[in-house]
């Protein structure tokens, strides 16, 4: 088949997306080395249908750690060759601190979530490196929040409403 055949057979689409999610597709097809964000998109797709499928056939499909995978009799493991990178991300910028109920990372060397600097971020209007000459933190690191942000906003979302309401149960906001 020739290649003038092979493209006019592909469909183009186009949307768009927020800036957020547009650097969250930036560094993913850089840390899983792929050619194109269309790899990226594929796969995705891939794993959305793997995922439909499973569910559509009367499986359950969960999130286990992996010491608690002995304790299950029969398990579907998902395999993919975007998986090659390393499972945990690990951070130069952010880190993670004990804390009773906040689980998403803090900003290394300071007393700040990512959520707390997105935030600041927003409220202030401040663009990348405002906010990284403002707060005096390399504008690598601010990237860096961008991305975790994008991978973990519900966690953070989730966790801001907390505060929020902890906030109004003692008093310091009013409810």
């Amino acid at each position: 088949m020739s290649k003038t055949k092979k493209q006019s057979q592909k469909v183009r689409l186009h949307f768009d997306v927020t800036p957020e999610i547009n650097l969250l597709i930036e560094n993913l097809q850089q840390a899983l080395d792929f050619k194109s964000q269309t790899d990226i998109f594929i796969e995705a797709f891939n794993l959305f249908a793997w995922v439909a499928e499973e569910i559509k056939s009367g499986q359950r499909v969960v999130s286990l750690q992996a010491d608690e995978l002995d304790s299950c009799n029969r398990y579907k493991e998902l395999v993919s060759p975007i998986f090659r990178f390393q499972i945990e991300t690990t951070y130069k910028y952010l880190v993670a601190r004990p804390h009773p109920w906040r689980k998403q990372l803090y900003i290394k060397g300071r007393n700040m979530t990512v959520g707390h600097l997105i935030y600041s971020m927003r409220t202030n209007n401040l663009s990348e490196e405002d906010a990284a000459s403002d707060f005096d933190i390399p504008l690598a690191a601010i990237k860096e929040a961008l991305q975790y942000y994008a991978l973990n906003r519900e966690l953070i979302e989730l966790e801001a409403l907390e505060e929020k309401r902890s906030l109004c149960y003692n008093g310091y906001l009013p409810g």
